[in-house]
């Protein structure tokens, strides 16, 4: 009051001096003494009471008190008690949240439910997701973007309308987020808040609503990774809130990094189950959460698959599963909710002794390594599912994983499986229709390895398998396949079978039919091997041989691999399958002399062991088989013997050892004739080709024949030397040998194999 008093003073002087210089003294002393009197005048009516005191009323005093921005009144009665009166409450929240199944009418415009509506009073900044029906709308101009906190009470009425359009028109996509974060915040206010409050029937069937809801809009922005998070910890925070007996439902789904519902159930089972493995899917859930991995796209869109391929290595790779060990960090979680207000319930609680495993790298650091050894398959499978062709993902798909885990892949499967079922033997050009396969007239190398590791998915093995033996197929040549689990190899010993099998059918079908007791000395051989694997397959593949044209494919190749005795027990066998239907045509002798070629054993040993093998001094043959007895007269032990046949082909093989005899025991040898062998050479692969070729397939087929396999590059280059396209002069050329030997002179792939032994000696 002092100081207010000195200022006036002050003022008032000045204004008396200005006045009375311009020549009006009493006016300026007058205003000068108003002015100074003011504030006395003020604080003496401001002290006095401004109620009405009559004699016999109680006396009463009513003050006003503030302090702050908070306001009181008081009440002074006469025994000097007093009250304070509360001011009017302000608005308080009017505001529900509408069901699923409920419609709001909001200014003409039918909204479904899972909304909030209502005033949210002075709590309007907390509650962003309340629609208030009074506030203004409009379809005025062009609305402006949102905020990064959209708050639908402070949107524009140009953005209102725009909100409540995409509200009336099913909520589909939107590429304004604002106003599909807008709705979210209510779904979030109800888990967290609001549905504790509700009767149980009531809160399962909005949760169950909003559940289905989140995945519907989890869909549409996938994209958005803000939205994807948010709303992945919405889901979490459904079942951690309300469904913790179901939580084991949210395994299914990709984790989001440092994801609640993985950590609530790791720090759960961890405090719960010390003792106990932990479940695979789980521990899948802790490494993508918690580990130095990353969710990438592979990942993320093929989830199901690294489920399955992680579940089998974790398993092999723990003895069975891994025990959490206990730490000394506090289980502790927040989180960060999306909307503003909810602060509060942003944290789970634990028991005080409960303790957090999740960082703990000794356990992490193993299933990261489980991790980083599947993924390789998963990146093949995904790059495979891109295609969207069934061969190419069949072939890629891991032996290990059930094709449940992909709905569409399993119908091709099923297609596959009843159509072998129902056609046991089919062509190979019509089985890859199904696999929408595109085959020339010879199927490549690449071709039937393709089938056969489609086929392996769908639980089938393919005979002939090329992982197991190098064949030679025509587009319309006959496959087999069975149900059974495929060998990555032959023994020696299985190896050895299957190339008596191959020898034995050629010789078997020379005569065009195969007789019962031809098969069944084949079979006996398959029956005396040890490995019941292997077995079955080449049960297979003898049923297989016995319907299918024979060939001579890789047969040198296995050759090679032969001890002499070993040939001469092959020799032995063709011999018995020779006799085994008590007729020996000469076309069965000239098949003979040829099989004996390939064996690397002289031809005029056909004859002598023909003898020898219906002689009553044989009694058994290699492999255990037991000899029939016989007489010396073949006609009687009823096996008829082309006896010309058989004389002209040893009157043959003496000449050739003639021939023989003179060039090799000579002692001087002369080079010969280089031009003369070049046209011997060139007389050779025309006989071969009987002239069918043109220049540059000759000259192509020439030069391929000169080594037993060729790098692709080289190839090609080859055929770009002399003008042809690879892939076609190859086919070509097969093509002809087909039709002149029978048989593939190449096996198309990288390296080219060249099957020189399919050549006219």
């Amino acid at each position: 009051m002092k100081k207010n008093t000195a200022a006036v003073t002050k003022i008032a002087i000045i204004v008396g001096v200005v006045i009375a210089i311009a020549g009006f003294p009493v006016v300026g002393s007058i205003i000068g003494l108003l002015i100074f009197l003011t504030p006395f005048i003020r604080e003496f009516d401001t002290s006095r009471p401004k109620t009405k005191h009559r004699e016999g009323d109680d006396m009463s005093v009513e003050v006003a008190v503030s302090i702050g921005n908070q306001s009181r009144r008081i009440s002074l009665d006469s025994d000097k008690s007093y009250t304070i009166g509360r001011p009017p409450t302000p608005k308080a929240k009017a505001f529900k949240f509408i069901p699923k199944d409920e419609i709001l009418v909001v200014q003409g415009k039918k909204l479904e439910g899972l909304l909030y509506t209502g005033d949210p009073g002075r709590a309007k900044y907390d509650e962003p997701s309340v629609i208030d029906p009074k506030l203004r709308i409009s379809d005025k101009g062009l609305p402006e973007a949102l905020g990064y906190w959209s708050n639908y009470s402070l949107l524009e009425p140009r953005q209102r309308y725009e909100y409540l359009s995409w509200l009336a028109n099913g909520r589909p996509y939107n590429n304004e987020m604002g106003y599909v974060f807008i709705y979210f915040y209510g779904l979030e206010r109800y888990v967290l808040l609001d549905a504790k409050r509700d009767k149980p029937d009531i809160r399962d069937k909005n949760l169950n609503d909003i559940l289905s809801e989140l995945k519907r809009l989890r869909g549409m922005y996938a994209d958005s990774r803000s939205f994807d998070n948010y709303s992945n910890q919405l889901l979490d925070l459904i079942y951690i809130n309300h469904w913790p007996e179901r939580l084991a439902e949210r395994k299914g789904e990709v984790p989001r990094h440092n994801g609640i519902g993985t950590h609530h159930a790791i720090i759960t089972h961890a405090n719960t189950h010390r003792d106990t493995p932990l479940d695979a899917d789980w521990a899948l859930q802790w490494v993508i959460a918690f580990g130095s991995v990353n969710r990438t796209k592979a990942v993320r869109d093929n989830y199901p698959i690294l489920r399955a391929l992680f579940r089998a290595n974790y398993e092999a790779e723990t003895n069975g599963g891994l025990k959490i060990p206990s730490c000394k960090t506090k289980a502790k979680v927040n989180f960060m909710s999306a909307a503003r207000g909810l602060e509060n319930a942003a944290k789970l609680d634990y028991p005080e002794n409960w303790f957090d495993p999740t960082k703990l790298r000794r356990p992490l650091s193993k299933l990261e390594d489980i991790f980083k050894g599947v993924m390789p398959s998963v990146r093949e499978l995904a790059k495979a599912m891109e295609s969207k062709d069934p061969l190419t993902i069949l072939k890629a798909w891991p032996a290990n994983l059930p094709l449940s885990t992909a709905p569409k892949l399993k119908q091709v499967s099923d297609t596959i499986v009843t159509f072998l079922t129902r056609h046991t033997t089919p062509p190979f050009n019509v089985l890859a229709k199904l696999f929408r396969m595109e085959v020339g007239n010879n199927v490549t190398s690449k071709q039937l390895k393709d089938m056969a590791s489609a086929l392996q998915s769908c639980g089938f093995i393919l005979v002939p398998d090329p992982l197991l033996k190098s064949v030679s197929l025509k587009a319309t040549d006959l496959v087999m396949a069975y149900r059974g689990e495929r060998l990555a190899e032959l023994s020696p010993e299985g190896l050895r079978i299957a190339t008596s099998i191959q020898l034995g059918s050629i010789l078997a079908l020379a005569d065009g039919e195969i007789h019962d007791r031809e098969k069944d000395i084949l079979s006996k051989l398959i029956g005396s091997h040890s490995n019941s694997s292997e077995r079955e397959y080449l049960e297979h593949y003898l049923q297989w041989r016995l319907v299918q044209r024979p060939n001579t494919t890789g047969l040198k190749k296995h050759i090679e691999q032969l001890s002499q005795d070993q040939r001469h027990e092959l020799a032995e066998m063709l011999i018995e399958v020779a006799r085994a239907d008590g007729v020996l045509p000469k076309e069965e002798i000239k098949e003979l002399e040829k099989l004996f070629g390939r064996l690397g054993l002289a031809t005029s040993s056909v004859t002598s062991m023909l003898h020898t093998s219906a002689a009553p001094s044989l009694q058994n043959i290699s492999h255990g088989f037991q000899a029939k007895p016989s007489t010396v007269h073949e006609e009687q032990r009823g096996v008829r013997i082309d006896l010309a046949a058989l004389e002209e082909h040893k009157k043959s093989t003496a000449e050739v050892q003639t021939v023989l005899s003179a060039i090799f025991d000579e002692d001087t040898e002369e080079s010969p004739n280089p031009e003369v062998v070049e046209k011997t050479n060139r007389e050779s692969s025309e006989s071969w080709h009987e002239g069918r070729l043109d220049e540059a397939h000759h000259l192509l087929a020439e030069w391929l024949v000169s080594s037993d396999e060729w790098a692709m590059e080289k190839v090609t280059a080859k055929c770009k030397e002399l003008g042809l396209m690879a892939e076609g002069a190859l086919a070509r050329i097969n093509d002809t040998a087909f039709d002149t030997l029978g048989d593939s002179l190449v096996d198309i792939g990288d390296p080219v194999e060249v099957y020189r032994d399919v050549l006219p000696s």
